[in-house]
């Protein structure tokens, strides 16, 4: 069940393609159906091949002995109190989104899936009939937008309500049950562990609350959210005593699983090599005796295969990164965030892409590392967050070759790499949650030598808990009359309510937002509109249904039309320029839509990619512009109709 998300996205993903490919329309209705139908299907499958003894569902279920479902739903209440009361409580209404480079993209391409009733994850625009860009075939992961269009299809509800929904459920309900079947797989037989991860899923601010921020990073969000299921199949698959039914069995979840988060955000397999390889040759080296060779040493057999299978991720790493394919991606730089030194301490401290410390977690972590050094069989999970460190420091702290061939599969993306290294912690602060909760037990129970009356029970365990959800979660305050404590989940908080407020300085604000009803009661339905994206009007589409020309904040647009590239340099001069003016005929356009009248206003606020000489012709109309007649006018906002 925890591994559901991660299967369901596969299957609406890998639907929504075939759909396409037949030429029917994808919806909510139609990719449930389906699979429903491919649910009977392997039903029948499971069927004939557990009567023929080659697989059974029921061997995958007892290979998740430790899980319950009463503590799947600690995890699920406590994460979705924590989500409502830092992100859901900082929205301000159900329609404000974030006003960020990437959900220009993500919005758009969700209503353009609802319009289009094409969910494919093969070659998906945010254009259908008319582009100001050349036709491009490419494959873009679009699961998750695939998803917020069936329930906004389904529900009637706009793409911005659509998108804080399903980010709520995945990073407060389905990214804390992955982590349950994480850690129960991990370490099931240490309940405090279990028990302090409903505390510790979420804990980290880097993730998954940031990625709802920066970007934003959504489809990375959910991909990123639902790996930890995906690995707990993995490192199920290849633990001792699991039979070979029941690795039949988890084979195909496992590998259906990973195709899931392939379609959502590839880099999450990335994020699963970094974790599971010391895991893998950890396996390696406990199996390693059964090589053939009699005369060499178990002890020789285990270092040659850990050797091997080590040496064989890194050939497979290198050979991913040379390959052809994937050279956009590993190429892609993000400049370094710091030094290499506070890079370092930003590790340490969990502060990797914010300025606020979580000394808490920080303090657990290294907790786990220690117990790690005791426990050697957990030793792997240490090497697994110091090589996420290192990927971190390496992204965060320099520039070159040795960046992008540790980070380029993450677009060199400290956010992104953060991630990463939370996902690794995350098991080591359990595993020193157990080892604080084991430790205050050992003094307690010291004590009772002397007092054979006292009880422990779950006393330790309950204050364990409460003290580090007020350590870690408590937000930003102030101590009157000394100074202010900026925690993370208060910053966190604060940013949230920045970013979603209606009322705050930003790319389309709340006198737009009323234009923009305004010119929809207006124009004609489909009427195309000539825009210039960074004025706000880049939303238009999402949240009015405008057919606007421009529908992302790209500003040197690759492999762009020549009409494009004619009416952004000149269409103030329309009445005077017979290109634009066969340009303008060419696409069909009936209007021209400014909300930035000059293309700048200071008290507005302008995303760093904005070029105003890039789009010159759109900044310098004005209400005498020959062939442009004002049909709605408000402040510095125009709707202009072409009557050239």
């Amino acid at each position: 069940m925890i591994a559901a998300p991660a299967l369901s996205l596969a299957s609406y993903g890998a639907l929504a393609i075939v759909l396409s490919a037949i030429g029917m329309p994808s919806s909510l209705f139609s990719l449930l159906g389906c699979s429903i139908i491919l649910g009977l299907v392997a039903c029948a499958v499971k069927e004939f091949l557990h009567r023929r003894g080659i697989a059974s569902c029921e061997e995958a279920a007892k290979a998740f002995p430790s899980l319950r479902w009463r503590t799947l739903v600690l995890y699920i209440v406590f994460s979705a109190a924590v989500g409502l009361v830092f992100y859901v409580r900082s929205l301000d209404g159900t329609e404000t989104f974030v006003q960020e480079y990437d959900n220009a993209w993500h919005l758009n391409l969700i209503e353009t899936f609802v319009q289009t009733g094409d969910y494919s994850s093969l070659y998906p625009s945010v254009y259908t009939d008319i582009s100001p860009l050349e036709s491009v075939s490419s494959f873009y992961p679009a699961a998750w937008h695939g998803l917020c269009a069936m329930v906004s299809d389904a529900l009637g509800v706009s793409a911005a309500l659509t998108e804080s929904a399903v980010n709520f459920t995945f990073s407060s309900m389905v990214f804390p049950a992955g982590v349950y079947g994480l850690i129960g797989c991990l370490l099931g037989r240490k309940s405090s562990a279990i028990y302090g991860g409903v505390i510790v899923s979420v804990a980290f601010a880097a993730f998954p609350w940031r990625l709802i921020l920066f970007g934003p990073l959504f489809p990375n969000l959910a991909s990123l959210a639902s790996l930890p299921a995906v690995m707990a199949l993995f490192v199920t698959f290849w633990e001792k005593g699991c039979t070979g039914g029941r690795r039949r069995a988890l084979a195909f979840p496992f590998l259906w699983g990973v195709c899931g988060l392939a379609l959502t955000q590839p880099n999450a397999v990335f994020t699963a090599v970094v974790f599971l390889a010391p895991y893998c040759v950890f396996r390696a080296y406990e199996e390693g005796w059964r090589l053939p060779g009699g005369a060499v040493s178990a002890r020789a057999k285990k270092a040659v295969a850990a050797v091997v299978c080590a040496l064989g991720i890194v050939a497979v790493w290198t050979a991913l990164y040379y390959a052809p394919f994937m050279q956009v991606t590993v190429s892609f730089t993000w400049e370094a965030l710091t030094s290499v030194r506070q890079a370092l301490v930003n590790s340490v401290v969990f502060a990797y892409v914010m300025p606020q410390s979580q000394l808490a977690l920080g303090f657990l972590v290294v907790c786990g590392a220690a117990y790690s050094f005791k426990n050697r069989s957990y030793l792997w999970m240490t090497i697994s967050f110091v090589a996420a460190s290192v990927l971190y420091v390496f992204d965060a702290g320099t520039e070159g070759f040795w960046k992008h061939f540790f980070t380029g599969f993450w677009y060199t993306d400290p956010y992104r790499v953060a991630a990463t290294a939370v996902i690794c912690a995350i098991p080591l602060a359990c595993l020193g949650f157990h080892a604080l909760i084991k430790t205050m037990v050992l003094v307690v129970n010291a004590g009772r030598e002397r007092n054979r009356d006292l009880r422990i029970g779950a006393a330790p365990l309950v204050a364990g808990m409460m003290t580090f959800a007020v350590l870690n979660y408590y937000p930003s305050y102030s101590l009157p009359g000394l100074f202010d404590v900026d925690t993370a989940f208060g910053s966190f908080e604060a940013d949230a309510i920045r970013a979603y407020s209606e009322a705050e300085v930003n790319v389309l604000d709340h006198d737009e937002v009323e234009f923009l009803n305004e010119v929809e009661e207006v124009v004609p339905e489909g009427a195309l509109i000539l825009n210039q994206p960074h004025d706000g009007s880049v939303f238009a589409y999402a949240t009015n249904g405008l057919n606007v020309y421009y529908r992302s904040f790209w500003d040197k647009l690759a492999r762009e039309t020549q009409e494009s590239k004619t009416i952004r340099t000149d269409i103030d001069d329309i009445a005077d320029n017979d290109r634009v003016r066969q340009a303008v005929h060419d696409l069909g356009a009936e209007y021209v839509l400014v909300l930035d009248v000059d293309g700048y206003r200071e008290e507005r606020r302008y995303l760093a990619s904005y070029d105003r000489g890039f789009w010159k012709g759109f900044c310098g109309i004005s209400d005498s512009t020959p062939g442009l007649e004002a049909v709605l006018s408000e402040g510095d906002m125009r709707l202009y109709k072409i009557i050239a």
